[in-house]
Parts: structure tokens; sequence; C-alpha cells
């Protein structure tokens, strides 16, 4: 294509043209920084360990053993107690 300089794309296509001028790419992001990604990641993990406790407890439950799980990592995890 003679005459036209491929540098820099200005059609539809291009990812500028699809934000509003002076919008950077963290306002088009919902305006969410490194924090707020960081906070979503923390709630997404707390909820994560809720859900996966519910089903070993439901599952321990059904078992006929509540709280069977939670007892051999315990023991592993923490130091024997002399009486």
């Amino acid at each position: 294509m003679a005459g036209i300089s491929s540098d820099r794309q200005t059609g539809p296509s291009s990812p500028q043209s699809s934000r509003p001028p002076g919008e950077t790419s963290r306002e088009a992001a919902g305006g969410r920084g490194v924090a707020g990604v960081i906070k979503d990641g923390v709630v997404a993990g707390i909820i994560g360990t809720f859900v996966v406790a519910a089903w070993f407890l439901l599952f321990d439950i059904a078992r006929g053993k509540p709280f069977f799980r939670p007892l051999p990592v315990g023991e592993r995890a923490l130091p024997p107690q002399e009486r």
C-alpha cells in the first residue's frame, strides 16, 4: 500500500479508538488498580476456603464422622502436647 503509513492504526479496530479521549487503561478496566485486584483475589480465596471446608464437613457428616478430617491435619501440623 503505497503512501499509507502502517506505524499506527486509527480505524475502528484500534484499541485507542474504543476509549474516549483522556481515559486511561485503568479507568477503562473499571477503575481498579493493583489494590483492587489483590482485594478481589483475597475475597475469592476466602470464599474458596469456606467452600472446600463445607464440602469436607458435609462429606464427613455423610460418613457419620463429623470433623474427622481436621483431626489428622491438626495432629500433623501441631507439636504433640505432653501432659
